[in-house]
């Protein structure tokens, strides 16, 4: 059968060509990591924010053995400072990473469906608006409103990069370039009668490690991200002044109850993504058989 992803070709060849042409400059995305660590110097709240570039330059420079070696088990691990959210994800996908790839950007790009951020449970709508190719990627920007009733609109400009390391490693980043939030609540602008609030920081970086033969591949998924906006805030003004009171309501109960939620949260939706992102693989590869 004709595969359904030969629709998708003309957006993701010059994707598919870097990974058959040539073997990328790695410097390229370590010279990344750099200017990242040099923009964080001045940064407030920066301990999470470095942790995620120390990790990836760290990732980056382990050897393949070492890699497999390490890999134990799928794992989620999350820590907040302050109003900054860190994850740290250890997955195993079925496939190869080009083909985990692809399905994760034709999603994010919105050349696709389902909308992962939707069929996650973490929004309700999505808008992706002013796609642009780059030499490594696509830059767009995203217009979102979360489902929980408790959370802002969000509006950013985003910036989609993929690497490849070598023959069997691969690197995506996925970073927040521009803030539109801010903006749009200082002009009280809603979107389905919900307000905007500002993303500070949003750097997600994905690494993806190919292992197998005989046409049985598997994916090692190592994701590293930070994000500072709305995560711990609140639309109910109530719930933000008792979380900021610096009493036992803010570092006990309340405090704690928040970073909880938060968490449980988090773990779920990526569970239901990475469900989605596999189950759009296994389909790809049914139909091109």
């Amino acid at each position: 059968m004709k595969s359904r992803y030969l629709q998708y070709l003309p957006i993701f060849l010059l994707f598919i060509l870097s990974f058959s042409t040539k073997a990328l400059d790695t410097d390229i995305f370590r010279n990344f990591l750099k200017e990242e660590k040099e923009k964080l110097k001045n940064q407030k709240y920066k301990k999470l924010k470095l942790e995620v570039i120390s990790k990836a330059e760290k990732f980056l420079n382990k050897k393949y053995e070492e890699i497999l070696k390490d890999f134990k088990k799928s794992s989620f691990k999350l820590k907040i400072d302050k109003d900054v959210i860190y994850t740290e994800i250890v997955e195993i996908f079925k496939g190869k990473p080009e083909d985990i790839i692809n399905v994760y950007i034709s999603c994010t790009i919105g050349k696709r469906k389902p909308n992962i951020f939707i069929e996650s449970g973490a929004g309700l709508y999505e808008e992706i608006e002013d796609l642009k190719q780059l030499p490594y990627g696509y830059e767009f920007i995203t217009n979102r409103v979360y489902k929980s009733n408790l959370a802002y609109n969000t509006k950013a400009k985003i910036r989609l990069l993929f690497f490849k390391i070598d023959e069997k490693r691969y690197v995506v980043v996925n970073q927040m370039i521009e803030d539109y939030g801010e903006i749009l609540r200082k002009n009280k602008v809603k979107w389905h009668k919900k307000p905007y609030y500002e993303i500070k920081y949003d750097l997600t970086i994905d690494f993806y490690t190919s292992f197998g033969k005989n046409d049985e591949f598997y994916t090692i998924y190592n994701s590293f991200s930070a994000y500072e906006g709305q995560g711990l805030k609140s639309r109910y003004k109530a719930l933000n002044i008792l979380k900021g009171a610096g009493n036992i309501f803010s570092f006990g109960l309340l405090g704690k109850k928040i970073k909880n939620k938060v968490k449980k949260e988090s773990k779920k939706v990526w569970e239901k993504r990475s469900k989605i992102i596999q189950e759009l693989v296994l389909k790809e590869k049914k139909d091109e058989s």
